[in-house]
């Protein structure tokens, strides 16, 4: 690497332009005594070149002398000046005294420190300096990772007087051009010819010899030319372009080839012509092909690119055509070579949803806009359509052209498919394209008919632990026609005394008492329920209900009849008979008008009425049978109108309820259940 040297010395002369001196001048204090410190920077360096470069046109010396302040002096040199006296008086702090010196050599165009290094130096007052060790300033500007260096062009013929600029190229270890790097041409015999710092050769006389171009960042990095002066014109490379450009698009034919004329713009025959090695650019490498049809002028040179595996993105390679006796040799193309993306598809949509309703006709179909980016796209077809779970068959998709724009049909068709959402995925393709195949995702829901009302079986049961029923329920649009209730639950409100599965609404007793059951599922405007009663008889209970047309929560219309029954459940109280009782029944005047009062067939003994308070929705009631009744069995059947909109309970009380024979009373223990009306 290069070196610079730089010495402190005596007054006296040491040696060549090194020089200086330390001389003592009158003290200012006690303490204090003022010398004159020289210093001689030399720059030397092994290589044939033997100066700096010119690049450096200034010196800095920064000394460094505690506790005064750092003293910084600027020094232009000119070029290719090789060493300056610098003479600066400094005042000592004792006897002896340590003197620090930065040097930097500058490159002035652009503030680049080429050349950087630091050393101390003892400084006695009134003592002769010698030369001291050198400083070693090492080189730090660019081309510090310098790989090669190339001079053009490599040969070249000149006549005497005549010049002709030479020119560099430095690569670093990654390939790319190293740029701000100082060089040194130097001539084998500047007899035959001279060159300037600049690369500019002149003719001397009749001879040939080399240039040396020198890297100023590694001094081992070299490369020459061969320079001939002679009388008489040389061949002179000519080529019909310097430069080739190749278009392409990823995913098609590579492009044609394209040809340079070469011939000979000089003297003699232009022979031995070749192509020298493609320097390619960064980004890829052994994509161009480059060939000569004879190595004597008049030739053609044809150049191929072909893209292989190479990413869209430009890439470049310069190709140089060479002769050993042309005085411009070598000549390069440049090339360049383009590969653009390949076009790509575009959907208006990558989603489409269909939404339909059993018992309808199907939904109308529906369109996706296909476009595409960077060019036309040709060969647009449609893949196998994907189907998720559930179903198959009822999507249908065609493009209405091959070529873009095109439009994307799809049409969607129940047929046997049952309640649920189903889904799909359309490919849309092309040979060509660079994203292909680009996905159409297509979900059609198919809803249950618009449910308005649910109805469910039983409307009330009487059940002892452990025993099962299912509670069934059916579904009506708001015409009464029937409708599938979709996303039914069931859930029950007591479940420590029965509880229900939620998804099928199987309802099983656990202990004694009542418990609602209740099936919902969602409308098209909300939600929609009905419910039942289960009442369970444990143990040593009677149950007794008053329940309207089977059903615990009875609904009629405005003039409807709606009948009640009270029912008696004696299964969990096994050998037991009904005796007597004496009950009473009340509900809501303004909404049920009391009719009449009947025994039911296969009941209990008829009995005897007190409706003196019907009219605001009072009937008692009474009866005894000395032989009994067992089982389950209906004391009286009640008769109403449904008289106006609005709700009313059917709220049962005993007195009396005892057994045939033993008269127990089981009012204790017995279940009483209150039914409801709700008239609309």
């Amino acid at each position: 690497m290069k070196r610079t040297l730089l010495y402190a010395a005596a007054a006296a002369l040491v040696s060549g332009a090194v020089l200086g001196c330390f001389d003592a001048i009158a003290p200012r204090s006690p303490h204090a005594r003022g010398v004159s410190l020289r210093l001689a920077p030399v720059f030397e360096e092994a290589g044939v070149e033997g100066a700096l470069p010119s690049d450096v046109d200034l010196i800095r010396i920064v000394l460094h002398h505690p506790p005064q302040a750092d003293t910084t002096l600027n020094f232009p040199i000119a070029p290719g000046q090789d060493s300056i006296t610098i003479s600066i008086q400094i005042l000592l702090n004792g006897t002896t005294d340590t003197v620090g010196v930065d040097f930097q050599a500058i490159r002035s165009s652009d503030g680049a420190v080429l050349y950087d290094g630091t050393q101390s130096f003892q400084v006695s007052a009134g003592v002769q300096g010698t030369a001291t060790s050198p400083l070693v300033a090492t080189y730090v500007g660019p081309g510090q990772n310098i790989l090669s260096i190339a001079i053009a062009p490599k040969s070249a013929t000149i006549k005497p007087g005549d010049t002709l600029a030479f020119a560099s190229l430095a690569l670093d270890s990654t390939g790319a051009t190293i740029v701000g790097m100082p060089v040194l041409f130097d001539s084998r015999n500047t007899g035959i010819v001279t060159v300037n710092s600049v690369g500019v050769a002149k003719g001397v006389a009749l001879g040939s010899t080399y240039l040396v171009l020198t890297s100023g960042a590694r001094a081992a990095v070299k490369d020459s030319a061969l320079v001939t002066v002679s009388t008489v014109a040389p061949p002179v490379i000519s080529l019909s372009a310097a430069a080739a450009t190749f278009l392409d698009t990823a995913g098609t034919s590579d492009p044609a080839a394209q040809t340079i004329n070469v011939t000979n713009a000089g003297g003699g025959v232009l022979s031995g012509l070749s192509v020298g090695t493609i320097a390619y650019g960064a980004g890829a490498t052994g994509w161009l092909v480059a060939s000569l049809a004879a190595t004597t002028a008049p030739t053609t040179l044809t150049l191929q690119a072909a893209k292989g595996s190479l990413a869209p993105g430009t890439y470049t390679a310069t190709v140089p055509v060479q002769a050993a006796g042309a005085s411009n040799s070598p000549q390069n193309v440049a090339v360049t070579f383009t590969i653009a993306p390949a076009p790509t598809i575009g959907l208006s949509s990558g989603t489409v949803t269909f939404n339909d309703t059993l018992l309808t006709s199907d939904p109308a179909a529906q369109t996706v806009n296909v476009t595409s980016a960077g060019g036309t796209l040709t060969g647009l077809s449609l893949g196998t359509i994907n189907y998720g779970a559930g179903g198959t068959g009822w999507l249908t998709a065609s493009l209405n052209v091959t070529t873009t724009p095109a439009t994307l049909t799809l049409g969607v068709a129940k047929g046997s498919l049952a309640v649920g959402t189903y889904t799909a995925s359309v490919p849309v393709q092309s040979a060509v394209a660079g994203n292909s195949p680009q996905n159409v995702a297509v979900t059609f829901t198919i809803a249950p008919p618009p449910l308005v009302t649910l109805t469910g079986t039983p409307g009330y049961r009487v059940m002892q632990p452990g025993d099962t029923v299912t509670f069934a329920v059916t579904g009506k649009d708001g015409s009464g026609n029937p409708a599938t209730p979709f996303g039914l639950s069931y859930t029950s409100r007591t479940p420590g005394v029965a509880t229900v599965n939620p998804a099928t609404g199987l309802i099983t007793a656990v202990s004694g008492g009542t418990a609602v059951i209740v099936a919902q599922a969602p409308t098209a405007s909300g939600t929609t329920a009905d419910s039942t009663l289960v009442a369970i008889a444990a143990g040593g209970s009677a149950v007794v209900a008053a329940i309207g047309d089977g059903r615990a929560f009875d609904v009629a219309a405005v003039g409807n009849t709606l009948k009640v029954r009270v029912l008696v459940d004696l299964r969990g109280v096994p050998g037991d008979t009904l005796g007597s009782y004496n009950a009473q029944l009340n509900w809501n005047a303004a909404t049920l008008t009391y009719v009449s009062s009947a025994v039911v067939a296969g009941g209990f003994a008829a009995p005897t009425l007190n409706e003196t308070q019907t009219a605001s929705g009072q009937l008692r009631f009474g009866s005894a049978d000395p032989n009994g009744s067992g089982g389950a069995f209906a004391l009286i059947e009640v008769t109403f109108t449904a008289a106006a909109a609005g709700s009313s309970p059917l709220t049962l009380a005993l007195t009396d309820l005892s057994t045939a024979k033993t008269f127990i009373q089981l009012l204790p223990a017995a279940v009483v259940v209150s039914g409801s009306a709700t008239v609309h």
